[in-house]
């Protein structure tokens, strides 16, 4: 069984991850949408997570990712309408794909 994380501030956004991620099999999902509620439910230890990088407080995906990196050894998928943002969580250690 797989662990998700799914970081997201916006309701029908995440809730639209979350039945694509039920649907591919993954039924141990956790939902957050601030630092603060990704950092009450750390002990999850999910094995992936999905983030945006702008959530309800603020530009705190990339926070939340490192903590989760550090913590969990998760690996992180971000997902963000703006992503002329992605050079700022760049200097963490992370991989992007673009879409082309």
């Amino acid at each position: 069984m797989h662990r998700l994380l799914i970081a997201e501030d916006i309701p029908a956004v995440a809730s639209h991850l979350e039945d694509l991620a039920r649907d591919s099999g993954i039924d141990a999902i956790m939902i957050v949408d601030s630092i603060e509620s990704a950092r009450a439910v750390i002990e999850f230890a999910p094995e992936i997570a999905i983030i945006d990088l702008n959530l309800a407080d603020g530009f705190t995906g990339p926070m939340i990712a490192d903590e989760l990196r550090r913590s969990c050894d998760t690996r992180i998928i971000y997902l963000t309408a703006n992503p002329e943002l992605l050079p700022e969580a760049l200097h963490m250690e992370h991989r992007v794909l673009r879409e082309r």
